[in-house]
């Protein structure tokens, strides 16, 4: 019962671990996007107006 007790406790840390993982990659993509964009509107605006 021991050991599987730890077994359980090891897979649920290696998905909580998984979904942090994910959860920074997302952060991180939309936080990428969010500034890519923020780069890319100004000069869109700057290339309307010629």
């Amino acid at each position: 019962m021991g050991t599987s007790a730890i077994k359980s406790l090891f897979y649920i840390r290696l998905i909580a671990v998984i979904f942090i993982l994910i959860a920074i990659t997302i952060a991180v993509a939309f936080q990428f996007r969010l500034q890519h964009t923020q780069v890319h509107l100004p000069l869109c605006q700057a290339h309307a107006v010629y």
